[in-house]
């Protein structure tokens, strides 16, 4: 329960100082080559700053316009392509050259090179076992138990599903879904992968769904093969806050990468804005989820994956930052194929939109559950315990259960 009691555990990697200025290495995925993620202090959140910041490098690029770099070519000059309206900071591409000057400037609190993150997920096929799971305190004894869950369902509850684009007109959102921003160029906002249709019907689906009556908005951040841009990623959280007021809200991002502070910032600022965010556990066998940028921060709630046995699934990633643990091996759900097609995932991908259902049914239950601490307590408190079996390398043994009152 890394975000009560394991905060340092949950931090070792995220909460580092940044100081004023520094290039933050790059350690996560596959580099962006050119393309730069700039913070700046809060000093500088005013519109003064900003601007200040803009007007330099407008100023940059002026200077070294036209400047040859070698006989056959010439330098390229930093731009500006994406500013974030909550989170304090742009994109820019074409900026090698000029990263020491612009480290330089005094609004600057770190730049971090952008990388790729991707979804968390693989396929097979068989039939889902969840729904009936997450209702009891031990597996099922026959095939015909029913899924019996609180009348609300979700309803009044906004998930947002940060991924590869949602299929609204599948029959398993009847008209409760629809796409709010891409981030991924060159693609339609909608599915082209189908695991973000697949993660939003397990979500809130009306056969497949925990909670089914929840509102779904997708947010697309991965592309066709699965793989988003950090700095993308970034915008459609950046989005969320902006498009999240005067909705309750719970957020899923069925995603994995490694150590980012720009990641690690959103996350705080998800958190500020009363924003409760699940995510996916990571899909690796020899890493400790404590290392990742969203399942190792102590304002997300990290879910890790079992088996209809109630066997840990050893090939996912372990340790005390996972929160809970839910079905994630062989689930059926949604597909992006047509409106009436499914399919059968497998992965932590999978179990983190189990929990941010059961989430979205406790708040439609219980109005006072407002604040992201107090729906990660009821998860974890309603939890059962000690029932997976396995190797959990320090894993905490608790198993999703979603309660009748």
């Amino acid at each position: 329960m890394k975000f009560l009691g394991l905060f340092a555990v949950a931090c070792l990697v995220m909460s580092s100082t940044v100081n004023a200025g520094q290039l933050i290495e790059h350690k996560n995925g596959k580099p962006v080559p050119g393309k730069y993620i700039v913070m700046l202090k809060k000093t500088a959140a005013a519109p003064e700053g900003i601007q200040r910041f803009a007007d330099k490098v407008s100023e940059i690029a002026r200077r070294n316009r036209g400047n040859a770099l070698s006989p056959g070519g010439r330098r390229k000059v930093p731009k500006i392509t994406l500013q974030y309206e909550n989170l304090n900071g742009f994109v820019i591409e074409d900026g090698d050259e000029d990263l020491q000057e612009l480290l330089g400037q005094e609004d600057v609190d770190y730049i971090e090179q952008d990388s790729e993150f991707e979804m968390a997920a693989s396929q097979s096929n068989p039939p889902s076992w969840a729904l009936p799971r997450i209702i009891l305190r031990n597996p099922p004894t026959g095939s015909k138990t029913p899924y019996i869950y609180p009348d609300p369902a979700g309803a009044g509850i906004t998930a947002y599903v940060l991924d590869t684009g949602i299929l609204t007109s599948h029959q398993e959102f009847e008209g409760r879904a629809r796409n709010g921003a891409n981030f991924v160029k060159g693609e339609s906002s909608s599915d082209e992968n189908g695991h973000g249709t697949h993660v939003a019907g397990t979500l809130g689906g009306k056969t497949y769904g925990v909670a089914k009556k929840v509102n779904i908005i997708g947010v697309k951040v991965l592309s066709k093969s699965g793989i988003g841009e950090l700095s993308g990623i970034i915008a459609g959280m950046d989005w969320v806050i902006k498009d999240a007021p005067g909705k309750r809200v719970i957020i899923n991002m069925s995603i994995v990468g490694r150590d980012s502070q720009v990641m690690s910032d959103a996350v705080d600022r998800l958190s500020a804005a009363n924003l409760p965010v699940f995510v996916a556990g990571g899909n690796f066998p020899d890493y400790d989820a404590c290392e990742g940028s969203l399942s190792g921060h102590h304002h997300s709630f990290a879910v890790g994956a079992s088996d209809a046995n109630d066997a840990w699934a050893s090939f996912y990633s372990y340790g005390p930052c996972i929160d809970l643990i839910a079905p994630g091996v062989d689930i059926a759900s949604a597909d992006n194929q047509g409106n009436n097609s499914g399919a059968s995932r497998s992965g932590t991908s999978m179990a983190a939109p189990h929990v941010a259902g059961a989430a979205a049914v406790y708040m439609s239950v219980d109005k006072n559950l407002k604040y992201p601490y107090q729906i990660y307590g009821k998860l974890t408190q309603t939890a059962t315990k000690n029932k997976i079996t396995g190797n959990l390398r320090g894993t905490p043994n608790l198993f999703l259960y979603l309660a009748q009152s």
